[in-house]
């Protein structure tokens, strides 16, 4: 019998090997640097639509603090002025973010840092409307001498608190590095959190209001019809 007669071996297809442990630690890396690559985008975005509907929320807490006040709604206006400049602040940092990032790699590392640096102080130091919002409230509601006030009491403390987390971030100019700097403990992640807190506060607290003057209403339109 020759060696010509002999079968040759064949090795398996290539397709149909199994992945090397190094490539599933490369597809591992790649997972995780995607999540890298997209969780600042849905930062942004979930920032972008606080920023949107921040809007008609002040617009309706305006209104309940009108039920408040009656004629001399002074810290309804001032609400309504010091929210409409919070939007205002909330919104302009957020472009120029996505404009440093629009064209990262087609300009010098520091005109970019520059507009990242811009970006972020802006969007974190101009903390005058957002406490003298928090104090509007905090007075419209603890000044509410009816017997079933139309915000509860604790949202004025609250509104206080929230307010006073904010005074630290007037030290962020002198900071670089620390919990007071714009990346910081102090300067960024706890005014941020007690700002998504007084959103959902203001928004349940509000939400109720409404919900209590549509009852209000029903009732004395009872009260009317059985009267005529």
């Amino acid at each position: 019998m020759t060696a010509a007669a002999v079968p040759a071996r064949t090795e398996p297809p290539a397709t149909v090997a199994a992945a090397p442990p190094v490539a599933r630690g490369l597809r591992l890396q790649l997972i995780c640097s995607t999540c890298g690559f997209v969780s600042p985008v849905i930062a942004l975005l979930a920032l972008f639509g606080a920023g949107v509907m921040l809007g008609p929320l002040v617009a309706v807490i305006t209104l309940q603090m009108l039920r408040v006040e009656g004629r001399h709604p002074i810290m309804s206006f001032l609400q309504l002025v010091c929210g409409g400049v919070t939007w205002m602040f909330l919104s302009i940092p957020l472009l120029i973010m996505f404009v440093a990032a629009y064209r990262g790699g087609a300009r010098p590392p520091e005109t970019t840092q520059t507009l990242h640096d811009l970006a972020w102080i802006l969007f974190l130091i101009p903390i005058a409307p957002f406490i003298i919002q928090n104090l509007a409230i905090a007075t419209a509601i603890l000044t509410d001498e009816r017997p079933n006030p139309i915000f509860p009491r604790w949202v004025a403390w609250a509104n206080l608190l929230i307010g006073a987390s904010f005074v630290p971030d007037s030290l962020l100019g002198f900071f670089r590095i620390g919990p007071f700097a714009y990346h910081g403990l102090v300067a960024f992640w706890i005014p941020t959190v007690t700002y998504g807190i007084w959103l959902n506060i203001m928004g349940y607290a509000t939400r109720r209001a409404i919900q209590d003057e549509i009852r209000e209403e029903h009732a004395n339109g009872l009260t009317a019809l059985r009267a005529s």
